[in-house]
């Protein structure tokens, strides 16, 4: 549906991320920090938009919203019913996380998997962090959803199983279960 028209335009529009914003609309994260919206009926870009300092590393669409998460390791949620080009909101920040890799949803809640060895679970609702999940020596690079359990795989070659009703309910202080 597009290409770069030039190989210095390709380097910094490499693609990094895809998700399905609606049922007709593909939004494509990109290497230069932008998303792009394409109607696939039409087969054209509808808005672009400077997204992240770094790397659009993900993308999610969930409840209405796109969330982007990059280098500079904030997810941003923008509001895809509108053509507004700024984020309806921020969650963290590169001075605490570093780039952000993945992204997954489940009951409202958002999480998150980056270069700074944890999985984080967001409320983005709230716009706050309600929990931290140590457990990685390695970038947490990718997150899935098997029934009740959260899978998340690291750089140091594991992947983690997180029983996900009981990541809320488990005393900051106190280590985290993993299976």
């Amino acid at each position: 549906i597009w290409q770069a028209p030039d190989s210095a335009s390709k380097e910094r529009n490499a693609v990094h991320s895809l998700a399905m914003a609606r049922r007709d609309q593909l939004a494509a994260g990109c290497w230069g920090g932008t998303v792009r919206l394409w109607d696939l009926q039409r087969t054209k870009c509808t808005a672009t938009f400077d997204a992240h300092q770094g790397t659009v590393r993900a993308l999610l669409h969930a409840e209405g919203k796109l969330f982007s998460a990059g280098d500079d390791g904030c997810v941003r949620q923008w509001d895809n019913r509108t053509s507004g080009q700024v984020p309806v909101g921020t969650l963290g920040s590169a001075s605490t996380s570093g780039p952000l890799y993945s992204m997954v949803e489940r009951d409202g809640l958002l999480l998150t998997g980056g270069y700074d060895q944890m999985v984080k679970v967001w409320d983005h609702r709230m716009m706050r962090c309600l929990n931290e999940l140590p457990g990685h020596s390695g970038s947490v690079r990718c997150l899935a959803f098997h029934g009740t359990q959260l899978l998340s795989g690291s750089t140091d070659g594991t992947v983690r199983l997180w029983d996900f009703d009981s990541l809320l309910a488990v005393d900051p202080g106190a280590p985290l279960p993993s299976v």
